[in-house]
């Protein structure tokens, strides 16, 4: 990246997240994390740069770290942009005379992290980090799904187009570093194993996981015992943050977000709907005499992810496919017909008609399924 792709001083940071979850100015919780890891990867430069720039030197100045104070400022509209600004004033206060000094240091480290990551693009480029680099980059963007990205504004990569890291740049990047990178999964895996040593108080389970195969979780020895041993073969629902190799070879299981098994005695109702949605994920292209193409994989992701969430609703529910590779769920409840569409870019419709009456809810489109679409759900057909 040239020197003039990004401003010659730099004291505000705009991180353009791209991805469905982001649509409408949200930033999930999940990806929160990223500011704090930008900050420290940005401040692990500036300090680099200080002692590069004071050879005589063996300690930062008294106050250093607290000059290099970053606040979210605002959140842009549209695809959620966090707005982080570098607290010039209480640098000033920290050290006085020496912001002007930083806003070097800044301008320049900000550049130094823009051109790691575009190096993710040189599979000649094996850059040298200090710990405290490496564990910075390692959390930034560890929460992106795979078809997500952040951009950094204001910037112009090699290629004339804005600096981006996303989950394939991080990988190439960490593993070419480090060996492993952190990327966190969620989802519904099955749950082969549960091993449990009698003189430890921790005992494991292995749960068999699409992309990364059998990834083993450790869990107190009791929870371990009653609640995942006697149902091994079932369905479990998995948050995890995991560190994995350039092969995609888990190494391990770095935090435990969530995990359980889905009740395997469940109603024939919930089952008949698990096994409509299968049906429907197996349907070939043409499946509408010659029209409609292979229905999305997020479509079937998300609609198994509903069934599971709200089992007891399943009585209502009739499920179709949708010529738009989609997966449709219509019932009626409280007075009224809805209709639920997961959509093959992963977002979710909910509309509806009154029953008797003329009341009609216009379409609810939601970017993922979470709290507030469930929500909406519940109030909706409960009143």
């Amino acid at each position: 990246m040239s020197e003039d792709a990004i401003p010659d001083n730099v004291n505000n940071f705009q991180l353009r997240y791209v991805g469905r979850r982001f649509e409408g100015t949200r930033l999930p919780v999940e990806v929160l994390s990223d500011l704090p890891a930008f900050r420290d990867l940005i401040v692990s430069f500036v300090k680099k740069g200080w002692y590069a720039g004071h050879a005589d030197k063996a300690r930062l100045p008294k106050g250093f770290d607290r000059s290099l104070t970053f606040d979210l400022v605002g959140l842009t509209n549209g695809s959620a942009v966090p707005n982080l600004n570098w607290n010039r004033d209480r640098a000033q206060s920290y050290l006085p005379g020496m912001v002007g000094q930083l806003d070097d240091l800044m301008s320049s480290s900000f550049h130094q992290v823009m051109n790691l990551v575009e190096s993710a693009e040189d599979e000649s480029a094996f850059p040298t980090l200090t710990t405290q680099q490496i564990r910075a980059l390692n959390k930034l963007g560890s929460g992106l799904l795979d078809d997500e990205r952040i951009e950094f504004l204001n910037t112009t990569g090699s290629k004339g187009t804005v600096v981006y890291l996303d989950n394939e740049r991080r990988k190439r990047l960490i593993t070419r570093i480090k060996g492993t990178y952190e990327t966190r999964v969620e989802g519904i895996g099955v749950l082969v194993q549960a091993k449990i040593v009698p003189t430890s108080l921790i005992g494991n389970i292995v749960i068999s996981i699409p992309k990364f195969g059998d990834v083993e979780v450790s869990r107190e020895k009791n929870i371990v015992t009653e609640e995942f041993a006697p149902f091994l073969g079932s369905e479990v629902q998995y948050d995890l943050q995991i560190e994995v190799d350039h092969n995609d070879l888990v190494r391990n299981v770095v935090y435990v977000h969530d995990v359980g098994v889905i009740d395997p005695n469940q109603s024939p109702e919930y089952l008949r709907c698990r096994e409509r949605i299968k049906q429907i994920g197996d349907l070939p292209a043409g499946w509408n005499d010659g029209d409609g193409l292979r229905i999305s994989h997020i479509a079937i992701e998300n609609a198994v992810r509903f069934v599971v969430k709200r089992p007891d609703n399943c009585g209502l529910f009739r499920v179709f496919p949708t010529e738009e590779c989609g997966i449709s769920f219509e019932f009626e409840a409280a007075g009224w017909d809805y209709t639920v569409e997961f959509l093959a870019d992963g977002k979710i419709e909910m509309f509806g008609v009154e029953l008797v009456g003329d009341s009609v809810l216009e379409p609810r489109e939601y970017v993922e399924l979470g709290d507030d679409f469930l929500k909406d759900f519940d109030k909706q057909i409960g009143e």
